[in-house]
């Protein structure tokens, strides 16, 4: 049944410029696509592969169960590698168009090894796959190498790198087609590091759904949920900006140590946003678009969310929002994440002001929390000179060369810096930031604790829509009690595993509008399976442990905040901000996090490490 409803694994050796086609393994349906397929795939690698700059690290591409079908909002593409920055198997996820190319293209997952002598990039047009020449491409943007490549090849999808890339700068990403972010903790340099400047696709084949009229009700009743949404509009003008009253108030700057003036924020608005936004930009099968086409400098030019830009502008001080516009879209042409990189240069101007690097190191020039030292040392960055070059590095690797003094004044965890400042509002990010073998991401562990003030009833509606019992729903958001956030990631996470899997993007407007049981209908249709609501779940259990259980082999079990985060949070013109809890009635300690933390494994049934156990591993059947 598998091998006749799915494509095939494409596996790419660079090394000798050879592909070759093998089948899904027997055991897809424990697992599905995207986020499952790419973390069970991995585990044939955690065990060899421990230099994320060996030729034997695989990059590994995979389409989620749903990706290339009608299903709204089913196009994301998943992707694994062992990266760079913090030496973790990463596991990212991007929108675009290519999780459905691939599929159209017959193939279920992307694998390149080996690294090239020369720089190329890969076509896979159909049942055609060629490695072309890209020295022409190397050394250019994101935004001219996906335009020129869209030219040459026609009704294609791009995955491609930027300089930062080619530099092995350890923060380097690559974009889809222009928009969507994929590899945030160096993917980027990964490709670099490969010579593979870029990933074509283009496909004609439609996949093969066995129940298709069932399945095609299915998706219209999801899709006609999504449009009907009272906040649509909002969302399609806003995107992710629609919680600013929230993320306004976690904008910190000065290396995680001042929030933003107020009058500096009210200049990064969604008000100021939507002066320069030309129009939505969606992904394929999604009626609900968070990216953008934004206007700066008389030019239009494509973005992934404008909440992005007030997030990284904020760091750097950027003045208002037409500046950290400019600033993110020069970062993602570039191809690095422009939140590391400017989490990175604020460190280095504390370690200054520290007395931890001198004039001597930093080539004469006193650093200060000034837009115009951001700028100049993330450029010296960029171009791998001086200090820069140490800077490119991130965080752990300089852990020698700055001391243990040095390092304690990096706000990062498990050498990755926070999305957002938690000490505003606890929310479902303190944890899941913790939790993840990646360290601090966008949207795993996803959940509404992210938004203050929710009522214990809400937060249980949610939990039982995402197949939650009403004992453990209880138990999570008492009436009478605190909120545990821990748990609560506990299952977010396993929720996003599984429509990860599917490939449906876990933004709210989406999500929302599917729940165990439809998206599990879904499946059933497209495979001619027997496959339910709990069989779901459990796979987004699996897929997370799998994911775990990747990373333990190599000890990435680090839950621990910087110490920065314990620290008050200077707020200008108001009293201090400390962390708290989500009910904002009981600072957080170290010890609070540890408990919570205990909380958790226990739950998951892992040890008090953190580590999965060998009972996880022979009840779900877990890939050594």
């Amino acid at each position: 049944m598998t091998a006749e409803c799915l494509g095939k694994i494409l596996s790419i050796d660079l090394d000798n410029a050879h592909n070759t086609e093998t089948n899904v393994p027997d055991n897809y349906q424990d697992y599905l696509g995207g986020m499952g397929l790419a973390n069970l795939l991995a585990a044939r690698y955690t065990d060899t592969v421990t230099d994320p700059f060996s030729s034997r690290n695989p990059l590994i591409v995979t389409a989620g169960t749903l990706a290339g079908t009608p299903a709204p909002s089913s196009s994301r593409t998943s992707a694994v590698t062992l990266m760079p920055l913090n030496g973790v198997w990463g596991s990212a996820n991007a929108g675009g168009g290519f999780a459905a190319r691939l599929k159209w293209a017959g193939y279920e997952a992307l694998i390149v090894t080996g690294r090239s002598p020369q720089p190329v990039y890969l076509v896979i047009e159909d049942s055609t796959v060629k490695l072309l020449p890209a020295d022409a491409l190397w050394g250019k943007g994101i935004l001219e190498t996906t335009e020129t490549l869209w030219r040459q090849h026609k009704d294609s999808s791009v995955i491609a790198i930027g300089p930062a890339g080619e530099k092995k700068i350890t923060f380097a990403l690559s974009l889809v087609d222009n928009m969507a972010t994929l590899g945030r903790g160096g993917l980027g340099a990964v490709m670099g590091d490969k010579g593979l400047k870029a990933v074509v696709v283009k496909g004609t084949q439609l996949p093969k759904i066995v129940q298709k009229n069932k399945f095609l009700t299915l998706a219209q009743d999801v899709h006609q949920r999504m449009r009907n949404l009272s906040w649509r509009d909002q969302w399609l003008r806003q995107g992710v900006y629609l919680g600013w009253a929230r993320w306004k108030e976690e904008l910190s700057t000065n290396n995680f140590s001042r929030r933003l003036p107020s009058e500096q924020i009210d200049r990064l608005s969604p008000r100021a946003y939507e002066k320069h936004l030309v129009r939505p930009l969606a992904c394929i099968s999604c009626p609900m678009a968070d990216k953008a086409m934004v206007k700066t400098r008389g030019a239009a030019k494509p973005i992934s969310y404008g909440l992005q830009a007030a997030m990284s502008g904020a760091r750097w001080g950027a003045k208002d929002i037409s500046q950290a516009l400019d600033g993110m879209i020069e970062a993602n042409d570039y191809g690095v994440d422009d939140l590391t990189l400017y989490a990175v240069v604020g460190w280095a101007i504390d370690m200054y002001q520290a007395g931890i690097l001198s004039k001597e190191d930093t080539g004469g020039r006193a650093l200060a929390h000034t837009a115009e030292q951001y700028g100049l040392l993330a450029r010296e960055i960029l171009e791998r000179r001086g200090l820069g070059d140490l800077l490119a590095e991130g965080f752990l690797a300089n852990k020698k060369r700055f001391g243990e003094e040095g390092i304690g004044l990096a706000v990062h965890i498990r050498g990755m810096d926070p999305i957002s400042d938690p000490r505003p509002h606890s929310s479902g990010f303190l944890f899941s930031q913790l939790t993840n073998p990646r360290g601090p991401y966008v949207v795993q562990g996803n959940s509404p604790a992210f938004t203050p003030g929710k009522k214990p009833a809400s937060l249980r509606r949610f939990l039982l829509s995402i197949g939650v019992s009403e004992d453990k729903a209880e138990i999570i958001a008492p009436d009478d009690g605190e909120l545990d956030l821990a748990l609560m990631v506990r299952y977010t996470e396993d929720w996003y595993a599984a429509v990860s899997s599917l490939g449906i993007c876990a933004r709210q407007p989406v999500i929302q509008c599917y729940g165990p049981d439809s998206a599990a209908r879904m499946v059933a249709a497209v495979l001619g399976a027997e496959f339910n609501g709990d069989d779901l779940l459990q796979v987004g259990e699996r897929v997370w442990n799998q994911y775990r259980l990747n990373n333990g082999l190599h000890g990435q079990e680090q839950e621990i905040l910087p110490d920065q985060l314990y620290q008050p949070l200077t707020v200008p013109g108001s009293a201090d901000y400390l962390l708290k809890n989500y009910e904002q009635d009981r600072e957080v300690t170290p010890q609070y996090v540890e408990s919570s933390l205990q909380r958790y494994y226990a739950e998951r049934g892992w040890n008090n490490k953190g580590r999965v156990t060998s009972t996880n591993i022979e009840r779900l059947q877990l890939s050594q």
